[in-house]
Order: C-alpha cells, then sequence, then structure tokens
C-alpha cells in the first residue's frame, strides 16, 4: 500500500480544510493518506508556531522507513500560505519524494503579478516557475480557467477540481425556510458579508419577510440577521438543507466549494459572475449591481423552487471521479 501525506490546513476552518479531510478519507485505490497540519488560526506569532511544528513533524516522518510517503500533497494558497509551504516542497525534494503543488487560492495570479496584467516575465512568476521546474512536482489547479491563467505564469499544471462530500446528499423531508437566505464563509471582507446585509436589506423593501443567516460573523444589530459565528459542520448541512437561497458575493474563490455543497444539497444559489467556472443552472449577478441580486433574490422566492436537482452537473465532482484523476496524477509522478 502506497502513501500519501497531505499537508495544509486541515485543523483551521474553511473550504481548504474540507477538501483535505474528502481527500485524505478517500485515497486512490492502492493508497493509504494521513493528514499534518501546517497552520493554526490566530496570531503571526500562533501561525509560526505551528509551521515550525509541522516542519519538525515532516522530519521525523520522512526519516522513518516504515512512515516515508510515497507522495507529499500540499494544499496552498497564496503570499504567505506559498511562501511556508515552499519548505515542505524542498524537504520533499530532498528525501526523493514526489510533491503536488495543490493551489487552492481564487488570486494567486494577483499575487504573481500584482499589476494584474497575469504577465510570465512578473518577479513572483519567474521565481516560482524556475523553483518548481528544479523539483519533483506537479502543480494543480481547480479548473481550466485557472490552467490559462496560471500555466504561462509558472509552467505545467494539471486540473483537477474539488470533490463533493458523497454524505451530501438532497433531503425532501426538510422544509426550507421561505425567503432564508445563507452565506457561509469566514469574517474576511473578501467573503461580501457587508454586501450580502446590503442587498438582503434592498430586498426586504419588497418582501419584509426575507431574513439572512451569515456564519463567520458573531454580531449583528438587526433582528432579522443571524450571525452564527463559526458553525459545525452538522450545523452547515442544516442550513443548506431549510435556507431558501445561498449568496456568494466573494470577490475571489479559487473553486468555491460551498456552491458545490449547496448543489448537492439541491439548494438554489447566486453567486459573483465574475468567480471562476460557475456551474450551470445557478443564478449570477455583478458585484457592481446590486440591483440585479436583489431581482433575482426576490425572483427565486417568488419561484418556491425548493430543491433543484443538480445531479448531472456534479457528476465530474464526485469522489470517485477525482479519486481517478488523484491516481493517475500521483502514479505518473512515482514513476519520474
Amino acid at each position: 500500500m502506497r502513501r500519501v501525506l497531505h499537508i495544509g490546513p486541515c485543523e483551521s476552518n474553511g473550504g481548504i480544510k474540507n477538501v483535505m479531510l474528502s481527500l485524505a478519507n478517500n485515497p486512490p485505490s492502492g493508497y493509504e493518506a494521513s493528514l499534518l497540519s501546517s497552520h493554526k488560526t490566530g496570531s503571526i506569532i500562533t501561525k509560526w508556531k505551528a509551521y515550525r511544528k509541522a516542519i519538525k513533524s515532516l522530519s521525523r516522518i520522512i526519516s522513518r522507513p516504515d512512515a516515508k510517503p510515497d507522495i507529499i500533497h500540499i494544499h496552498t494558497a497564496a503570499d504567505w500560505s506559498w511562501r511556508r509551504k515552499k519548505r515542505f516542497v524542498i524537504k520533499a525534494r530532498q528525501a526523493n519524494i514526489a510533491t503536488v503543488v495543490h493551489i487552492h487560492s481564487g488570486k494567486f495570479n494577483t499575487w504573481l503579478d500584482p499589476s494584474g496584467t497575469n504577465s510570465p516575465s512578473a518577479k513572483r512568476a519567474t521565481k516560482m516557475k524556475k523553483f518548481l521546474s528544479e523539483q519533483k512536482v506537479q502543480t494543480v489547479v481547480l479548473s481550466e480557467e485557472w490552467k490559462a491563467i496560471l500555466q504561462p505564469m509558472i509552467g505545467d499544471v494539471e486540473v483537477i477540481s474539488n470533490p463533493v462530500n458523497p454524505n451530501l446528499v438532497m433531503d425532501s423531508s426538510i422544509e426550507r425556510i421561505g425567503g432564508k437566505l445563507l452565506l457561509l464563509g469566514r469574517n474576511d471582507p473578501v467573503k461580501g458579508h457587508t454586501f450580502a446585509i446590503e442587498v438582503a436589506t434592498m430586498a426586504r423593501k419588497s418582501n419584509p419577510e426575507i431574513t439572512l443567516s451569515m456564519s463567520g460573523i458573531e454580531n449583528c444589530k438587526e433582528d432579522w440577521i443571524n450571525a452564527m459565528g463559526w458553525i459545525s459542520e452538522q450545523q452547515k448541512i442544516e442550513n443548506l438543507h431549510n435556507s431558501n437561497i445561498l449568496l456568494v458575493p466573494s470577490k475571489w474563490e479559487g473553486q468555491p466549494l460551498v456552491i458545490l455543497e449547496a448543489m448537492a444539497c439541491g439548494l438554489p444559489i447566486i453567486a459573483n459572475d465574475s468567480l471562476a467556472q460557475l456551474p450551470d443552472n445557478i443564478g449570477k449577478a455583478s458585484l457592481e449591481n446590486k440591483q440585479q441580486w436583489v431581482d433575482i433574490i426576490l425572483e427565486t422566492i417568488e419561484s418556491n423552487s425548493g430543491n433543484i436537482d443538480f445531479s448531472q452537473q456534479l457528476i465530474q465532482y464526485k469522489i470517485e471521479n477525482v479519486q481517478q484523476k488523484w491516481l493517475q496524477i500521483y502514479e505518473q509522478l512515482i514513476e519520474k
């Protein structure tokens, strides 16, 4: 049995954690998987200590023949996330272990080239392309759109979508709460909590029964807004099943896992139309046009659509299909 070690923020709340858990719990045939946490929510010092602890743990793991992995699968965002993860890549290379650099960030290109032109000659892009070419590495992104953007900047990349949690299914026995809008995301301006409040406030002028439930924030003065803070996986599933519409007004995302989760639960969705590779048959609106969001919200509530069957669109995201793609990547890397 071959071994794959996933390294990343598997103990920090967020989409990357959920992807890591899904992949580790469902490794390709012939592989066993384990997790190594490289991040901890908190101050810069807290994060640095978690990183140093992970580096030391990796050193111990790769020094033991009975534990040494065949593949090290590194999950990274941009900026300081990648700066830290580079050290893991170097350690893997020193131990002659094949490595996957799995990019989850929706702003990796703007970090590589702050000018916004996605230039392959940008300083960070040039350095990263050179670094990756010197390692036994396969870079993986989440969509063909991201491949088209990043491959000219950092070299060869493959595309594998995030998997949908196989435990998420539609449940017609749970009644959706009419007018309940839902936003799931950490407390970060990029996730669009303020935008969601603004469009919900506008929509309530036509339909005062509208409510808004949001994770990530803990306080709100409006009694029609439920500030849930960080919620458990079970609470998230309950909200996906009983809400009327999921709002995704994020400024950027690598591939919004919450959209796939909502689709699996049959929940109608409205998302920022500039996000990469959005599925068909979901609502899309511009962050520059709040009235467009309001109109789609009101139309969706009025239609009382209940559950939507997204099953055909979710085929490529099924864990068994994603497993096969990772198996191909792992085997090709080991052969190299």
